[in-house]
């Protein structure tokens, strides 16, 4: 008798073991697959348009850091962390299966953290793998080499990772295995583009006053993010002796709006006239006024002797006076500048998608002035390649052929700068119908704070600073489209009006 319950009881427990067993395994060879399906067909890209594209401003700071300088114009982190690939390796193609690959394994983590959720189920799941896999979007954009894609990649898990804090009513933040790489990650996106601070900033205070009962974790986490920020900085400027980021970047929308008032022959103050004849005489600020791109005013490459445009006193000062005597072409410049941002049919010719893939060796072999390896520079001083030329027109080629639905799709989803704008839009709705606008907010931080620095100091509105938001958009579809269906608060994974669910 004791040997037969013995053997059945082994039996009921080898059964027991073999269940979470097949689970796993089969959990195991999807990720791999899902892994498979997003690197495949970008691996096929970079062989066709070997070997990718290195950005013309991230040019320059590989170059710099190659002769021993260091620039804060562009992300020094990215740079530290590229220049192996890039510049050691023999071929930037290298650095290419690296972005990749962050690429991958980012949607990878993300898709499967919303599906261990129950945000999306298995089905959807591999629809969203699918999208991510094949879109244009990113199997164009994952060819260019900038600290930009790593920012935009990053942002999909941390959207995600704000997704979890809400469903686990703030309880995932007292775990360290969850604490602190959000805390990493945090720091990360900041030092890749200096706008993803108001992503912090937005992030911390929403967790602080939703989350009463971890406010203490919210706190240490954003003092330890400060903190990273704060070392990193002092490194750049005492070891590195790094050359700050010009000021100029953040005043693209007061120089088009005087550059434009100047154009329209508005009355400029004499005190403001002395201001903008420090820079450039005051013709030429109309002269040199373009609607769609503040780089003409901001630089005065042709007066190197005089002043910068800088964060001054005098010049917001001006800037003030100016506005008050030409409200209406201080109203024009800025929605002039600005409306492809929300207006989802505007002119595609200032995207200026084919000039992110043009080849701008100058920005390598000027910058290096001699100094930097010969098989680097190499792969700079020639043509692109007609597949390379193929690639940086493919977007204006579709759009050319005027062929119902795919054209459409090309202008309107996989390369629209508005698209972001409506589909937050979209999500104010569907969260005010559901009640959960504060969670929303919450949610959707990484977005609505980029749109704010776009509105605010986009230098030129180009489809590359839209680019920022696109990788996190499919995701924040999904689980608003999880919300919008769900009849139960908690099967959707948003919290009742006074209580959060208590789950991880």
């Amino acid at each position: 008798m004791n040997q037969i319950l013995g053997t059945s009881t082994k039996s009921g427990s080898q059964q027991g073991l073999e269940e979470p067993r097949k689970i796993m395994q089969s959990t195991y060879m999807q990720l791999v697959l899902r892994f498979l399906l997003l690197t495949i067909p970008n691996l096929m890209v970079l062989a066709l348009v070997y070997p990718g594209f290195l950005q013309a401003d991230h040019q320059n700071t590989i170059a710099f850091m190659a002769t021993g300088k260091f620039d804060e114009w562009h992300s020094l982190l990215w740079g530290f962390f590229a220049y192996p690939f890039l510049y050691l390796s023999g071929s930037i193609a290298v650095y290419g299966i690296v972005q990749i690959a962050i690429f991958s394994l980012s949607i990878l983590y993300s898709v499967h953290a919303l599906q261990s959720m129950n945000i999306v189920s298995n089905r959807f799941a591999w629809g969203l793998i699918f999208f991510f896999a094949v879109s244009p979007t990113f199997l164009m954009y994952n060819e260019l080499y900038s600290s930009d894609v790593v920012f935009s990649a990053l942002l999909a898990p941390l959207t995600v990772a704000l997704i979890k804090v809400l469903v686990s009513n703030g309880k995932a933040l007292s775990k360290i295995s969850f604490s602190l790489p959000l805390t990493i990650l945090f720091y990360i996106i900041f030092e890749l583009r200096k706008n993803a601070v108001l992503i912090i900033i937005a992030g911390f205070i929403f967790m602080f006053l939703l989350f009463k009962k971890y406010r203490k974790q919210s706190f240490l986490m954003f003092v330890g993010c400060i903190a990273l920020i704060l070392c990193t900085s002092l490194f750049n400027s005492v070891i590195l002796h790094s050359a700050k980021s010009p000021s100029q970047e953040m005043l693209a929308v007061p120089v088009q709006q005087i550059g434009r008032a100047v154009a329209d022959g508005g009355e400029i103050p004499e005190d403001a006239v002395k201001t903008l004849e420090k820079i450039r005489p005051l013709q030429e600020w109309g002269e040199d006024y373009h609607f769609d791109n503040s780089d003409y005013l901001k630089f005065n490459n042709k007066y190197p002797d005089k002043e910068k445009v800088t964060l001054s006193s005098e010049f917001i000062s001006a800037w003030i006076k100016i506005g008050i005597k030409n409200p209406t072409s201080y109203i024009r410049a800025y929605i002039d500048f600005m409306h492809p941002y929300w207006q989802l049919g505007a002119d595609r010719s200032t995207t200026y998608i084919s000039t992110d893939f043009l080849n701008h060796d100058n920005y390598t072999i000027d910058s290096c002035h001699g100094s930097c390896r010969a098989q680097y520079i190499e792969q700079f001083d020639r043509k692109n390649t007609r597949w390379q030329d193929r690639l940086s027109r493919a977007d204006q080629t579709i759009d050319n052929l005027h062929i119902p639905l795919l054209t459409d799709a090309v202008d309107f989803i996989f390369f629209n700068r508005a698209l972001p704008l409506w589909i937050f839009i979209f999500g104010l709705i569907v969260a005010i119908r559901k009640k959960t606008l504060k969670y929303y907010f919450l949610v959707s931080s990484p977005l609505w704070c980029i749109l704010l620095s776009l509105f605010f100091f986009s230098p030129v509105a180009c489809f590359r600073y839209a680019l920022q938001m696109y990788y996190l958009l499919p995701l924040l579809v999904a689980w608003l489209v999880s919300i919008s269906v769900a009849s139960n608060p908690k099967t959707c994974s948003i919290p009742p009006k006074n209580q959060l669910p208590d789950t991880n």
